[in-house]
């Protein structure tokens, strides 16, 4: 027969050991509801410090300095404009000995770039002259227009060869450094308004007689620009246009 004594202390081992598994179960429970702690030990486990950013800072890593694209091609911009001018100076009907050249045309020619060199202008430069029928001053020209004027506003003379056929858009009246020559200025051309070579050329513009005629124009007007009414004698000075190549 089992005392009362003894079934007291069974009663009192059963209440201990319910209390405990009922402990264990909860703590289990709650530590299954904590989020794992994750360390940089842990290959597996990617940690907001781990992932790289995607954005693009805008710097070179390498230099730290700062990465810019304009996306601006450098532009050597617009070509320089082919200028014309009458010369300040004036000259006897033998171009040749004037320019100091080889023959007509090339003393003119020098003329040219003598006077365009002193006035600190660049570029190639010839003359305006026809020194005989096979020898015209459209033909000695490279078509390289449009042609300005040396002036503040510089406006187009002639847009091509073909042009210089017609009156020039404005009167070829500026010299090599821009000033205003005077009124009725006359330039030997040898050269109609066509274009074609006039009989009137001082002997192949190598002439200082009065007995050779010289055809001349007018640099302050666009009508006779490059051939006016009358011819004029070799021994009379006038200036020469000049054009750049």
């Amino acid at each position: 027969m089992v005392s009362v004594a003894t079934l007291s202390l069974l009663a009192f081992a059963c209440s201990t050991s319910s209390d405990s598994s009922s402990s264990g179960t909860d703590d289990t429970a709650k530590d299954a509801g904590k989020k794992p702690t994750t360390t940089g030990d842990d290959d597996d486990v990617a940690t907001t410090d781990d992932v790289p950013s995607t954005k693009d800072s805008g710097v070179d890593t390498d230099s730290g300095a700062a990465v810019k694209d304009s996306g601006v091609v450098a532009d050597s911009g617009p070509p320089a404009k082919k200028r014309v001018f009458v010369t300040s100076d004036t000259y006897y009907g033998d171009l040749k000995n004037s320019g100091v050249g080889a023959n007509a045309r090339d003393g003119a020619n020098k003329i040219c770039s003598g006077l365009a060199t002193a006035a600190g202008l660049t570029g190639t430069w010839k003359a305006w002259l026809s020194v005989d029928v096979a020898d015209k001053a459209p033909s000695a020209l490279t078509d390289v227009g449009p042609w300005y004027l040396i002036a503040p506003s510089t406006p187009m003379v002639f847009a091509n060869l073909a042009a210089t056929s017609s009156p020039p858009a404005v009167a070829i009246d500026r010299n090599e450094k821009g000033v205003a020559v005077g009124v009725g200025y006359p330039v030997w051309t040898g050269t109609q308004s066509s274009g074609n070579a006039s009989v009137d050329t001082c002997n192949g513009w190598t002439s200082v007689s009065g007995s050779y005629n010289g055809l001349r124009g007018d640099a302050n007007s666009t009508t006779y620009w490059t051939q006016n009414a009358a011819a004029a004698k070799c021994n009379e000075k006038k200036a020469i246009y000049c054009f750049e190549q």
